[in-house]
């Protein structure tokens, strides 16, 4: 859940990682390639995009490793292999989670648009939030993830003054 949360990465994405797809150095991740309909195969968009990772989930994934058995951060341990159905991802993990934490059941995918409001209401640029989701142009990331954002008039105004500052 922190890779979603704190990537943006789809799904597909992130149950397809490998180890070597983080760089712990320079704290990157990179999705290279996904999973869709059970098959292991390029990213959505064809291309290559690294997100930086946040300390928080460097740490994570730095403890998780020190049990890894594969070269897939994410495996299903029927196969010892990368998950070539996501939904049982979902079903065996992300849904009794929610249960347990209370949370209204949301899809998985919603991660996405969660990690861009939350984003875009802390400050961090459209430009640049459009880079982690992948997107090739800031017009897709606004007309299909920011819809959820509770930017505040008074959040506006301080953004707004800080120009003649």
């Amino acid at each position: 859940m922190h890779v979603a949360f704190l990537t943006g990465g789809r799904v597909g994405e992130i149950a397809s990682l490998k180890w070597d797809d983080i760089d712990f150095g320079n704290n990157l991740i990179t999705y290279a390639t996904s999973v869709h309909k059970g098959v292991l195969d390029v990213t959505k968009t064809n291309e290559v995009r690294r997100v930086p990772m946040v300390k928080e989930l460097a740490s994570v994934l730095r403890k998780y490793k020190e049990s890894a058995t594969t070269e897939y951060v994410f495996v299903n341990p029927k196969s010892g292999s990368y998950y070539r159905d996501t939904r049982s991802i979902t079903d065996t993990y992300y849904k009794p989670m929610i249960k347990r934490l209370g949370l209204p059941a949301i899809v998985l995918y919603q991660c996405r648009a969660t990690f861009a409001s939350i984003s875009m209401e802390n400050g961090i640029p459209l430009s640049t939030i459009s880079k982690c989701l992948g997107h090739k142009s800031t017009e897709i990331t606004s007309r299909f993830y920011l819809m959820y954002g509770k930017v505040s008039d008074n959040d506006i105004r301080n953004q707004l003054e800080s120009l003649s500052a």
